[in-house]
């Protein structure tokens, strides 16, 4: 599941239920890890699914056909745009690429 978060207070209010809803599931204290309890369920944080998609759709970029315009678009502004480079900086921190 994707989740696109709309602003930077959105993923902690997000959490904050994902974490609730985990130790409900889980039937965990209050004192047990979020780590934990993040991996018993199989969960990722809403940031690193946010990333994963983020780089997911650039890589659908990249293998587009030339002649599509969506994929004219991103050639032309990958470079410049804030997006594209957000997106080398994260490949780049998950070791998915060198800079």
């Amino acid at each position: 599941m994707d989740v696109i978060v709309w602003n930077e207070n959105e993923p902690e209010k997000l959490e904050v239920g994902q974490n609730r809803v985990s130790r409900m599931a889980l039937n965990a204290p209050r004192y047990a890890a979020i780590e934990a309890l993040r991996g018993d369920m199989g969960w990722n944080t809403f940031r690193e699914r946010h990333i994963k998609a983020m780089l997911r759709y650039k890589a659908r970029l990249e293998r587009m056909d030339d002649a599509r315009l969506v994929r004219k678009v991103f050639l032309w502004n990958v470079r410049s745009s804030r997006w594209g480079k957000k997106c080398v900086k994260m490949a780049v921190k998950s070791g998915l690429e060198t800079s």
